[in-house]
C-alpha cells in the first residue's frame, strides 16, 4: 500500500465528517460538554451514559488532561467498570476488551503485542515493544507489569508509535495503567468479593480519607487466589498487593503526591499445554492427543517423553522435574509534582521501582528459572503551556537508570544452559511538543524527541551439552534440573576434564560407566557496551469539521534501542536498533443529541531492522535464547468504534479491527534450520550456516479481523436497577509461534461474557452474577518448539469462569 495513496482518504473522510456535522447543527446539538477531571473520568468510559446522552471521558495520554472525543490521537480506553466486570487481575486478560491488543502470559513474563508489532521478551536482555505506564511511569521489564489491576481508574492503550511523547521502546504502542486517586471532597471507600468456580477468591477494597482541607490519604489493597488452570495444577494465581497515595495541596496551584506499592505473586504460577509432537526422522507433526486443559505435568503428557528420542544423548527423555512454583516480589514508590502558573504547569515525576522474580516453569516444554533482580530509577519533568491560543507548547526532559542482575536456568535434558550476568541500561531524553492554532477548528502540531542510550553487560552463558559419539548409548546422559553447572556436574558423577574428541567443545567430562557418553562446556563471555541515539519526531493536522466531529491525521516514527545476546558466535552477541514509521488518519464524531460516537481510524506502518526474540542453536549446535534484527514488516489496516445509546437505558457498543501486517524482508542464518513455513536456503560455500526466509508471510499476532460487540439493558426498580450485560469477541486466525508453522496457528473464534447486577440506591451496593469465556474458548497466546524434544508447547488462554460478586460503596 502506498502511502500517497493512504493518506489520499483524507477528502473523503472529511466528506464523511462533514455531512453529519451539518446534521448536528440543524438539530441544535448542545456543545461539547467541559471535561472532568482526571479522577472522575474513568465513570463514563466506554459503557455508561447519562440522561443527556454518552458522558464524556478525559485522558493523559498526550501528557495533558484532555476529552477523548477531542484527543487527535489513536488510544481505547478502558474503564474500573469494564475492568471489575470482567475480573481483570493481569495484563493477559485485557486482550478481551481491545481489539487491536494481544497479550499473551509466558510464565513470569507478559508478551505485549499492538497490531503485530512486539517481541517474545521474556528475560532481562530483550527490551520490549509496547511501553507499559503504571501511574506515569514506565516500567521496564515485562515481568513487572503484574499486581497492578486495582483501584484503577482507567487503562488507556495508545496504538502507533510513541516516540516524542513516550520514547524509546515504543515502537508498537503504549497501555498507561492509571490507579484511582486521593481526593479531597471527602471520605469514601468500595468493597468487593468475588468468588467463582477453580475455587477463585478475589478480594477488592479502597479508602479515602480527607486529613484536612489540604490532605488526603488513599489505601488499596488485593488478594486473588484461584486453583490452576491447567489439569497439572499449573497456571494459578495466588497474589497479594497493597497501595498507598498521600495527597498535599497547599493551593489550588500546588500539590504533591506520594505513592507506594507492592505485589506478591506466589503459588505454583504459570506453565503450559502441550500442542504437537514431530517425529524427528520423518518430520512430520502431529496434534496432542491431549486438550488444552491438560498441562505438562499431568500424567498423560509426562507418559509421552519417555517415548521422545533425542539421537543427541541416544535414548529418550525423561519426565518432567521439578514441579514449578513462584516467589516473586514487585514495589516502587513514586511523586508527582504539579506547580500551575499563569505561563503554564510543572509536573515531576520521580520514581523507584523493583522487581524480584524467582519463578521455576516449564512454558517451553523444559524446565526453566528465572532468578532475576531489577531496579530503576527515573525521573520526567514537562513543562506545559495552556491549551488555549495561537501557540501552546509542551516540554520535557527524562532520565532512566535500570540495573538488572540476572542467573537464569534452562534445563532441556539433552543440555542445560546458566545465563548470568549484569545488564546496565543509561537513558537520556529531551522532547517537545509544539500545536499552532490557526482558526478556531483548525490546528497543525509537531514534535521531536531526542534520546540517547547506554547499554553495559557483564556476563556468562555456560552450556552443558550432552552427546553421544557412539552408534547407541543407552545409558546416555540425561542432564537434570540443578541450579549451577558445579551442582550438574557433581550430581551425574562425572569426571574431567579430559582431552576433547568434539572440537566444538571448550572442555569434556565422560561418564565413566559410559564413556562414549560425553558432557561438552560451550561458554560465550560478554563484556561489552553499546551506545546508541536517535531523534524521533512527529507531525499531526486536526480539523473540527463540527462541534462534535474531528478529523485529524498524523506520522510519526518510534525507535527500541539495541542490546546484547548471549551466543558464541561473535556477529549474534549484538543487536541494532529498531524503527518504525506511521501514518494515520481518523476522526471522532458524535451525533444524534450526543446519542451516538463513531471513531474510525487507518493507519499504515513501516518497520525496519526489527527485532525479533526466539530460541535458535549457535554455531556449537548449542540452543540459546536470541534477539536478532531479522528485517522489516509492513502493516496497515482500519479501526472503528462505535457507541450508541439506543435508549435511554439501552447501550450498544462495537469495535471492528481490521489488519493487514506482512513481513516484507524476514531472514535469520542458523546452522540448524528449525521445521518452519519458511524458505531454507542450504549453506553457501565456506558457510555452515542455513538461510531461513519467511519474507512475505503474514506477521506474528496480527489476526486480520477483530471485533467486539457489547449491549448493555438497565432496568430501573424504583431507586434500584437491574444491568444486564453481554459481550461478544471474534478473532480471526493468527500464527503465535516462531516458526509459523500451521501446528502453530491459533484458528478463528468466537467468545462471550454476560453478566447481570441488581443496585441498591445510588450504586451504594450491588450483587453480580457473571460469566465469563462462555464457549470454554482458549486461544492459544504463544507456542514454543522444543528442538530437543521435538514437542510443540503452548500457553492457552482462561477457561469458562463463572462466579457471584458483591460490592458496597460508603
Amino acid at each position: 500500500m502506498n502511502p500517497r495513496y493512504f493518506l489520499s482518504t483524507a477528502p473523503l473522510a472529511l466528506a464523511l465528517c462533514a455531512m453529519p456535522a451539518a446534521a448536528q447543527t440543524a438539530s441544535a446539538a448542545a456543545p461539547q460538554a467541559p471535561a472532568a477531571e482526571p479522577a472522575e473520568a474513568a465513570s463514563g468510559a466506554q459503557s455508561d451514559a447519562s440522561e443527556q446522552g454518552l458522558k464524556d471521558i478525559v485522558v493523559t495520554a498526550q501528557r495533558r488532561s484532555e476529552n477523548l472525543q477531542r484527543a487527535a490521537i489513536a488510544v481505547s480506553v478502558v474503564s474500573s467498570d469494564a475492568l471489575a466486570r470482567l475480573n481483570v487481575t493481569q495484563s493477559s486478560q485485557l486482550t478481551t476488551l481491545v481489539p487491536a491488543l494481544q497479550v499473551a502470559s509466558s510464565g513470569s513474563s507478559n508478551l505485549f503485542y499492538l497490531r503485530g508489532v512486539g517481541t517474545f521478551a521474556v528475560n532481562s536482555f530483550s527490551d520490549p515493544a509496547i511501553a507499559f505506564n503504571y501511574d506515569g511511569v514506565y516500567v521496564g521489564r515485562p515481568s513487572a507489569t503484574t499486581g497492578v489491576f486495582y483501584d484503577v481508574e482507567r487503562v488507556e492503550v495508545l496504538k502507533g508509535p510513541q516516540g516524542t511523547l513516550y520514547g524509546r521502546n515504543a515502537t508498537g504502542g503504549a497501555i498507561n495503567i492509571l490507579p484511582a486517586r486521593p481526593k479531597l471532597d471527602g471520605n469514601s471507600g468500595d468493597f468487593s468479593a468475588t468468588l467463582g468456580n477453580y475455587n477463585t477468591v478475589v478480594l477488592q477494597g479502597d479508602v479515602n480519607l480527607v486529613l484536612s482541607d489540604k490532605a488526603a490519604l488513599r489505601v488499596a489493597g488485593i488478594y486473588s487466589k484461584h486453583d490452576g488452570y491447567l489439569s497439572d495444577g499449573t497456571n494459578d494465581e495466588d497474589g497479594k498487593g497493597a497501595r498507598a497515595q498521600l495527597l498535599f495541596r497547599p493551593t489550588s496551584d500546588f500539590s504533591i503526591r506520594i505513592a507506594a506499592d507492592y505485589y506478591k505473586a506466589g503459588g505454583v504460577g504459570g506453565s503450559a499445554a502441550l500442542v504437537g509432537v514431530r517425529n524427528p526422522v520423518t518430520g512430520a507433526i502431529t496434534p496432542a492427543p491431549t486438550d488444552r486443559g491438560t498441562g505438562l505435568y499431568d500424567p498423560q503428557v509426562q507418559a509421552l517423553f519417555p517415548q521422545q528420542v533425542s539421537f543427541q544423548i541416544g535414548r529418550t527423555l525423561q519426565p518432567l522435574a521439578p514441579y514449578p512454583g513462584q516467589n516473586s516480589t514487585f514495589w516502587g514508590v513514586n511523586a508527582e509534582l504539579s506547580w500551575t502558573t499563569a505561563a503554564g504547569t510543572l509536573t515531576v515525576i520521580p520514581a523507584y521501582r523493583r522487581a524480584d522474580v524467582h519463578a521455576l516453569n516449564a512454558v517451553t516444554s523444559f524446565i526453566s528459572l528465572f532468578d532475576e533482580k531489577t531496579t530503576q530509577k527515573s525521573v520526567e519533568a514537562r513543562f506545559a503551556s495552556p491549551d488555549t491560543g495561537f501557540f501552546r507548547y509542551l516540554l520535557g526532559a527524562f532520565y532512566y537508570r535500570e540495573e538488572s542482575q540476572t542467573a537464569d536456568v534452562f534445563a532441556q535434558q539433552t543440555l542445560t544452559n546458566y545465563l548470568g550476568g549484569a545488564l546496565d541500561t543509561t537513558s537520556y531524553a529531551a522532547f517537545g511538543r509544539v500545536t499552532l492554532a490557526f482558526t478556531d477548528t483548525f490546528r497543525l502540531s509537531g514534535g521531536l524527541r531526542y534520546t540517547s542510550d547506554r547499554k553495559t553487560v557483564d556476563g556468562a552463558s555456560q552450556t552443558l551439552v550432552a552427546v553421544c559419539v557412539a552408534a547407541s548409548c543407552p545409558g546416555g546422559l540425561v542432564l537434570p534440573y540443578t541450579q549451577t553447572p558445579a551442582g550438574l556436574i557433581s550430581s551425574l558423577g562425572l569426571v574431567g576434564p579430559l582431552p576433547s574428541p568434539v572440537p566444538a567443545f571448550s572442555s569434556i567430562y565422560a561418564d565413566p560407566s559410559a564413556p562414549t557418553s560425553i558432557l561438552g562446556n560451550n561458554r560465550a563471555v560478554l563484556n561489552m557496551e553499546q551506545k546508541n541515539s536517535r531523534a524521533t519526531w512527529r507531525a499531526g493536522a486536526e480539523y473540527d469539521v463540527g462541534p462534535h466531529s474531528l478529523l485529524y491525521a498524523s506520522v510519526e516514527t518510534g525507535y527500541r534501542g539495541g542490546g546484547f545476546s548471549f551466543a558464541v558466535d561473535p556477529t549474534r552477541q549484538q543487536y541494532r536498533p529498531e524503527t518504525i514509521q506511521a501514518y494515520t488518519i481518523g476522526s471522532k464524531n458524535r451525533f444524534f443529541d450526543n446519542r451516538l460516537q463513531l471513531n474510525l481510524e487507518a493507519f499504515y506502518w513501516r518497520y525496519k531492522n526489527q527485532q525479533i526474540a526466539h530460541l535458535g542453536v549457535d554455531s556449537n549446535g548449542a540452543s540459546a535464547f536470541f534477539t536478532e534484527n531479522i528485517g522489516n514488516s509492513r502493516n496497515y489496516g482500519a479501526e472503528g468504534e462505535a457507541q450508541f445509546l439506543a435508549a435511554r437505558n439501552t447501550l450498544l457498543t462495537a469495535n471492528i479491527q481490521y489488519l493487514n501486517a506482512k513481513y516484507t524482508d524476514f531472514r535469520y542464518s542458523t546452522p540448524a534450520p528449525p521445521p518452519t513455513r519458511c524458505a531454507v536456503t542450504a549453506p553457501a560455500p565456506g558457510s555452515v550456516s542455513s538461510v531461513v526466509d519467511c519474507s512475505g508471510l503474514r506477521a506474528l499476532r496480527s489476526p486480520e479481523w477483530t471485533m467486539n460487540f457489547g449491549v448493555r439493558q438497565t432496568i430501573p426498580i424504583g431507586t434500584a436497577k437491574i444491568v444486564l450485560q453481554g459481550d461478544a469477541r471474534y478473532q480471526s486466525s493468527s500464527y503465535v509461534g516462531f516458526e509459523l508453522l500451521d501446528i502453530e496457528q491459533q484458528a478463528a473464534y468466537w467468545t462471550g461474557q454476560a453478566s447481570a447486577t441488581y443496585s441498591g440506591e445510588d450504586d451504594k451496593w450491588s450483587a453480580t452474577l457473571f460469566v465469563n469465556n462462555i464457549g470454554n474458548q482458549r486461544p492459544w497466546g504463544d507456542i514454543v518448539y522444543n528442538a530437543n524434544a521435538n514437542l510443540f508447547a503452548g500457553s492457552p488462554g482462561a477457561p469458562r469462569l463463572y462466579g457471584f460478586r458483591f460490592a458496597i460503596k460508603y
